[in-house]
């Protein structure tokens, strides 16, 4: 079990990851978390602009949020930081995105579509690629664009001692292999299927 930590200094909300998440380990959520909003469940961040505001209220965020979709700015909203675009795709309100719980289930159902879509594409890839593309693809969209992305994550799993992964026991471990340094392929560790 991942010990609570506290997020924001705040509240605690590791105990969400596995219940609102199911579908990836909960050090995986935490990793994204901490790169996407430092643990802050009203964060924005405006894509057009690059500024990143840090509402004191929900009420706050949702008249900043409300303000930037009205002039068609793509910005990231909440603990995952997702996208303004899946909105629309996925008839969500940005209200609800506010919310720690929908945040994390959203996030981390797009995190495990992706993992689906690249595991498709590429059934020959090691489940560690797969992982690493889908990764980038959460980041930037594509799966080769977010290498500074992926770093930032792996930095993160490495303070935890938890390698990212989405749940499946028999593709990829949670356990790291020891290696100094790391590189990305390293972190995963393959456990032979049951």
């Amino acid at each position: 079990m991942i010990p609570t930590i506290l997020l924001s200094g705040i509240i605690g909300f590791s105990s969400l990851y596995g219940t609102c998440g199911p579908e990836v380990h909960p050090a995986t959520t935490q990793a994204i978390i901490e790169v996407e909003s430092s643990g802050n469940p009203l964060a924005i961040h405006d894509n057009n602009t690059g500024t990143s505001y840090t509402p004191s209220s929900r009420a706050q965020a949702m008249e900043i949020a409300t303000r930037l979709l009205t002039r068609r700015h793509s910005i990231d909203i909440g603990l995952m930081q997702i996208n303004s675009w899946h909105l629309r795709k996925r008839r969500i309100d940005c209200d609800s995105l506010f919310d720690p719980c929908f945040n994390i289930k959203t996030g981390t159902e797009i995190l495990a579509a992706f993992y689906r879509t690249h595991r498709q594409k590429n059934p020959s890839d090691p489940p560690d690629l797969t992982l690493l593309k889908s990764l980038s693809s959460y980041n930037t969209g594509t799966p080769y664009n977010g290498t500074r992305y992926i770093t930032k994550i792996l930095k993160k799993a490495r303070s935890t001692h938890h390698a990212p992964t989405v749940r499946n026991a028999r593709l990829v471990s949670t356990r790291m292999i020891p290696c100094q340094p790391c590189n990305a392929i390293t972190y995963f560790r393959k456990e032979p299927a049951k």
